[in-house]
């Protein structure tokens, strides 16, 4: 049996909320929020990806894996996506943010003036050199970089299983990569990079399997996947995943609403959820869990001011949770992403969300039996009056008022209607 490990790499951002106690009962959710490039390149719209050059060992070289071209190919790939980092699309929520901000040079034209500048065979392409080929190109910036990979392998017995054993074969790849200014010559950015691979065969024999391992350039050609894309996020705008742990409400009047709150969230449906978390804040706003949950909403559309009030007030009423200061700060560097953002001529468009009126707080009742059966729903609060209309059961309605053994419900059609307390369940 085989299967291929992907091994982090270093300066990889976890994409996690920590500092909160973990509650496995807790409604978890899952969205992408923007992450800011670590350099902005301002006044660059057009840029090219040179191949990267191979300084692997001769016998690496010798194997036929063509990594520099591999890493320049993944990297256009990536800067060619709209939403790059955020493989669910329908978990991100932010409206007209988007991740391909440069303008690429086609492959084809690229190596057309290489050649014209018989680069083609000459190894590691100076500073100077590159600087003349974009300029060739008519560009802002270019990128060059160097590659190489080293493998490792082990065959060791497994402490778990008795009499099996395991072939290991490790890869690490080491990327280095330079942005160079074409109009100045200065470099506007560099980075160095790992990305580690491992190929694994469990056998009963204790002698090597190595020959069912996958060679050592096709797992370092893997890595340069990944080496890609913290490339790319280095001078690019790009998407986190981020699993939010939403808080608990206990407080008993707004507890059930909260729970309602929490499920259109685990459903992705935040404006439901939005309405009933503002309405229960504006009633309920020194509640540390509440503004946390809101704060979480705003988050997720790109709203970073109003992000950041809540999360503060949160940090604020309970300085003592690690979530909740975190939010916080993250919140409070959301006013430099969106600088930074500017600068790309990126506009995050507002995220209009819609409060609710003044029964999203209201209790609902819930008329008894199955969806095949009816309860009756009176003008008035007694069994005598007119029948305004019979109601599937388990139907949920918002409770308007209540006479006694009588609950006035809102009714489709503007209409309004009174249950007998034996005929629903109040929530």
């Amino acid at each position: 049996m085989r299967k291929i490990l992907l091994i982090a790499f270093t300066g990889l951002l976890i994409s996690s909320v920590q500092g909160q106690t973990f509650n496995p009962f807790a409604t978890k959710f899952k969205a992408y929020v923007i992450n800011a490039p670590e350099v902005i390149l301002t006044d660059v719209d057009k840029i090219a990806v040179l191949n990267f050059s191979n300084l692997s060992s001769e016998f690496a070289k010798e194997s036929g894996a063509d990594l520099g071209t591999k890493l320049a190919d993944y990297m256009m790939t990536d800067l060619f996506r709209e939403s790059s980092g955020a493989d669910d699309v329908s978990r991100v929520f932010v409206k007209g943010f988007r991740t391909n901000i440069f303008q690429l040079v086609e492959r084809n034209k690229l190596n057309q003036v290489i050649a014209e500048q018989d680069l083609q065979n000459s190894g590691i392409v100076r500073d100077d050199q590159a600087v003349a080929i974009g300029k060739v190109l008519g560009i802002d910036a270019i990128i060059t970089g160097s590659i190489s990979y080293s493998s490792n392998d082990t065959h060791e017995k497994s402490s778990l299983v008795s009499n099996e054993y395991k072939s290991k074969r490790t890869v690490t790849c080491e990327a280095r990569m330079k942005i160079l200014s074409v109009k100045s010559g200065e470099i506007l950015g560099t980075i160095s990079e790992q990305a580690t691979r491992v190929d694994e065969a469990k056998t009963n024999s204790a002698y090597p399997v190595y020959s069912s391992l996958q060679s050592p350039a096709a797992i370092a050609g893997d890595a340069c996947k990944d080496l890609a894309r913290v490339l790319v996020n280095y001078f690019c705008p790009h998407f986190v995943e981020v699993d939010y742990q939403m808080e608990t409400i206990k407080v008993k009047e707004y507890r059930d609403r909260a729970k309602d709150a929490n499920n259109y969230v685990e459903r992705g449906e935040i404006t439901s959820a939005y309405k009933l978390y503002k309405a229960i804040y504006d009633e309920d706003n020194y509640n540390p869990k509440v503004a946390y949950n809101l704060g979480v909403l705003y988050e997720v559309v790109g709203d970073f001011e109003h992000a950041y009030e809540c999360f503060s007030v949160a940090h604020q009423l309970n300085d003592k949770n690690d979530g909740y200061y975190e939010a916080y700060k993250r919140a409070e560097s959301g006013s430099q992403l969106m600088e930074a953002l500017a600068h790309l001529d990126i506009v995050i468009e507002p995220f209009e969300y819609k409060e609710g009126g003044e029964t999203v707080l209201a209790k609902k009742l819930t008329t008894k039996g199955s969806r095949s059966k009816r309860v009756t729903a009176y003008a008035e609060p007694n069994s005598k009056s007119k029948v305004v209309g019979q109601i599937p059961g388990s139907t949920s309605l918002t409770i308007l008022n209540q006479a006694g053994e009588w609950y006035q419900a809102q009714l489709l059609g503007n209409k309004t209607g009174y249950f007998h307390e034996s005929d629903i369940r109040v929530e």
